[in-house]
């Protein structure tokens, strides 16, 4: 891939392509040094924080004709704040297949599956491990963790309390397969309408789901559900 960029943004693009997923605070910071480095700039986090989304976004119009994008993606569990790299292509999961073979690659496939049909989105490290079973021995078990542990790290699937959910970059790369499998539990934001896992449902009307930072931003102008247009009642932390 030769792109005609520059060294801050040759930086940042490196810094997201290599981690997968990587939080806003991390590459701020990181961004700051490629600044420093380069221009001799010194700046505080809040201006970092502009001067890195202005950069990311010269970064999309160079990467778009590769199929590829930087997404910011604020993530329903935690409530953190991602840059993701990722494939826009239809074909997104084949990517994949240039880093594993097929039968690691049926794994993921099956790992991934077996969290989307879950109503919670999420498996038991167990039952994810299980999973290697159905592969008739071509993925052992150690080589199934060490996947698992790769994939939490790229962002693809996140753990927390026990439990592997659908990780950040799933839902950025994944989203109009998620779409198009029309789960019931799979609910888009009714303001944004990409998909609010985990999302925030009106107590009034009990359908319309919101993203927490998109309804927060509709409720400082309005005490009203943008669906139903009654009182909204319903508690932040859902």
């Amino acid at each position: 891939m030769v792109l005609d960029l520059e060294d801050i943004h040759r930086a940042t693009l490196q810094t997201v392509m290599n981690h997968g997923t990587i939080e806003e605070e991390r590459l701020c910071q990181i961004f700051k040094l490629v600044c420093e480095k380069f221009t001799q700039y010194q700046q505080n986090d809040e201006e970092a924080k502009r001067n890195l989304d202005r950069v990311v976004e010269t970064i999309n119009e160079k990467i778009s004709r590769f199929d590829q994008t930087v997404i910011k993606h604020k993530y329903g569990l935690n409530e953190i704040e991602y840059y993701v790299f990722t494939s826009t292509a239809k074909t997104a999961l084949a990517k994949l297949q240039n880093c594993f073979n097929e039968f690691e690659l049926e794994y993921f496939k099956q790992m991934f599956t077996n969290i989307i049909i879950n109503e919670r989105l999420c498996i038991k490290p167990r039952d994810a491990l299980n999973l290697q079973s159905n592969l008739n021995g071509k993925v052992t078990k150690i080589r199934a963790e060490k996947l698992t542990d790769l994939w939490i790290t790229t962002g693809y699937f996140y753990r927390n309390n026990d439990l592997i959910y659908l990780g950040p970059k799933s839902i950025s790369e994944f989203a109009e397969t998620i779409q198009n499998l029309g789960l019931d539990h799979i609910k888009k934001c009714s303001l944004c309408e990409d998909i609010a896992a985990w999302g925030i449902t009106c107590n009034s009307c009990k359908t319309a789901t919101f993203h927490k930072q998109c309804i927060q931003k509709f409720l400082a102008r309005s005490e009203k559900c943008p669906s139903c247009k009654k009182e909204w009642t319903q508690s932040m932390e859902q």
